[in-house]
């Protein structure tokens, strides 16, 4: 990619002699400072990108030069989306600023903000909105009901969950939810008890995640799926490596 440019001869305020954009006569004000202060952004972040005579600016081959491409294309796309008065507020912040292109970096980054947050908003409701859903799914037994299924007392269901023998789930105070696999014949006590002690560094709703996801180490099926066939072994080894994974960020 490259970007040409008429310069002008003269030195700026500063040690350095640098070239400015001489635009078109037509060209209002505001898109003669996005000029010149996109060629600034062009300039200082190529570098090392070599000129070929006094109008063109060739960027750098290879992945560096795909990146800035890119990015040069992203920030103008951008740009092309503000209107005009916002345009004109920025590139007056930009002027003022010591480093022009930093100023522009900044007004992204608190854009890509203000742009996230209504969706990570809108994806936290929904969070929200599936877990109210699920526990008031049958499968979702309450204290008195695993009570009843394992034929114990309220307080040993809770003591069990307290110990991380039981997976619990809680959300907007609706009390605790036992999901209703972890009483089957084949998975309660031990098996169950086995994997959730692997999982005691997540929170309960991870626990959760992790029984109900197909995963590579349970051969495409869910931990519940393998554990119905007798796999305890098997997903209690990618227990292990799902919470270490979840404690690293992967």
């Amino acid at each position: 990619m490259t970007v040409k440019a008429q310069t002008l001869a003269g030195p700026q305020s500063g040690t350095r002699s640098k070239p400015r954009v001489k635009t078109v006569a037509k060209r209002s004000a505001v898109n003669k400072r996005k000029s010149r202060v996109l060629k600034q952004v062009v300039q200082r972040t190529a570098g090392s990108s070599s000129r070929k005579g006094p109008h063109t600016y060739t960027l750098p081959r290879g992945p560096r030069g795909a990146v800035i491409r890119l990015a040069i294309e992203g920030v103008i796309g951008r740009v092309a989306a503000v209107p005009e008065r916002e345009v004109t507020r920025i590139l007056a912040a930009a002027e003022r600023a010591a480093v022009p292109e930093a100023r522009i970096l900044d007004w992204l980054r608190v854009e890509d903000r203000d742009r996230a947050e209504p969706a990570l908003e809108t994806a936290f409701r929904r969070g929200d909105e599936r877990k109210a859903a699920l526990l008031r799914e049958p499968t979702m037994l309450t204290g008195e009901a695993a009570a009843a299924r394992l034929g114990v007392s309220r307080e040993t269901i809770n003591k069990r969950a307290q110990q991380g023998r039981l997976l619990a789930l809680e959300f907007a105070k609706r009390g605790k939810r036992y999901p209703d696999w972890q009483f089957e014949d084949r998975l309660v006590g031990p098996p169950v008890e086995s994997v959730l002690a692997a999982l005691a560094s997540l929170e309960p709703w991870e626990r959760y995640r992790f029984f109900t996801r197909r995963l590579p180490g349970t051969k495409g099926r869910t931990p519940i799926e393998a554990m119905r066939q007798g796999e305890i072994e098997a997903v209690r080894r990618a227990a292990e490596t799902w919470a270490a994974s979840e404690q690293g960020g992967g």
